[in-house]
């Protein structure tokens, strides 16, 4: 082979494996980006435990009694009315959350002492 020959061969199979590398990179972003977005259409109770964001509380026992308290008492009526049991991290954490940050907003920064937004709603 004359060396021309071999550098335009060399010179093509560098851009090639230049190009494949790239093509390879944008298709694990989109990928990625569509697995994301896959995961946050879904409800939460379809998400794996493991693929969700975990975030961790440092409370006293005392704290950590009233919540297990809270938990078992929805648990209870939950069984009661013959709905069965509540997931603890499918339906009670979440539930717990939302009541404060969607309906008690207000009334939690008032009990932090801050003042909430004059435009915001409970």
């Amino acid at each position: 082979m004359s060396e021309d020959l071999k550098e335009r061969f060399s010179d093509h199979q560098d851009q090639s494996s230049d190009k494949d590398a790239e093509d390879t990179e944008i298709a694990e972003e989109e990928t990625g980006q569509a697995e994301a977005e896959a995961a946050n259409s879904r409800p939460k109770a379809e998400i794996p435990v493991r693929d969700r964001n975990q975030v961790t509380m440092y409370l006293g026992d005392d704290r950590e009694d009233d919540i297990s308290k809270l938990f078992q008492e929805a648990n209870a009526q939950s069984v009661l009315a013959d709905d069965g049991e509540i997931s603890k991290n499918d339906e009670f954490y979440p539930a717990l959350v939302d009541f404060v940050t969607d309906h008690k907003r207000t009334e939690f920064l008032k009990f932090l002492g801050l003042e909430a937004d004059a435009d915001e709603t409970e």
